[in-house]
């Protein structure tokens, strides 16, 4: 999707932008940044130019793997962490996480979301069971085995809205920041951060 060779940061293209479906206002402000030109820029020199914020997120988001989301939305998030101190318990464990968002944390996270699922397709399982018990009939024992994969495709549903949960998370991280008192140039420099050695 983006150019990217060997030691170089990652560049883009108006056309490449166009093929990703790039809205009107973030293409128009992409050209008028780098004068029109056809060919591929350095994403870095795009922050803090015209392309703002939502411009740069709406990218990361479509060509960075999650683990780089994530880890802007927990920077981004430390910026004002300590306004949050008198509204809970475990702030320290909170910080933790955001300093170090471990992949086994995700796969704690991960898992915890998929026995949930699991237990609700069991429970809808062995209800529908003790209905196909009850039925007299092989078509209501086959709506009962239709209702149990209606619940297995629930359950993987739940984990791509998982996945991008991650996404939106960078999204909402860098407006809560703003909202926070964080200023551009703090979040400017946690987008470079993010797009670095891309």
């Amino acid at each position: 999707m983006y150019t990217n060779k060997g030691d170089t940061e990652m560049k883009i293209s108006k056309q490449q932008l166009i093929e990703m479906n790039i809205c009107k206002t973030g293409l128009d402000r992409f050209i008028e940044q780098t004068g029109n030109t056809d060919h591929p820029v350095e994403v870095l020199s795009l922050i803090g130019g015209k392309n703002i914020t939502s411009d740069l997120l709406w990218l990361a988001v479509r060509t960075l793997p999650r683990e780089k989301l994530v880890r802007f939305a927990c920077d981004v998030a430390l910026i004002n962490i300590e306004k949050i101190k008198p509204y809970t318990d475990k702030y320290d464990l909170i910080v933790e996480f955001l300093k170090n968002p471990t992949a086994a944390a995700y796969a704690a996270a991960r898992a915890a979301r998929a026995a949930r699922a699991a237990a609700y397709a069991v429970a809808r399982a062995a209800r529908d069971a003790v209905y196909a018990a009850r039925a007299a009939d092989a078509a209501d024992a086959a709506d009962a085995a239709a209702d149990a994969t209606d619940a297995a495709d629930a359950a993987a549903y739940a984990a791509d809205a998982a996945a991008y949960a991650a996404r939106d998370a960078a999204r909402a991280a860098a407006a809560g920041a703003r909202d926070a008192g964080a200023t551009q140039e703090q979040i400017n420099e946690l987008i470079a951060k993010m797009f670095e050695g891309c």
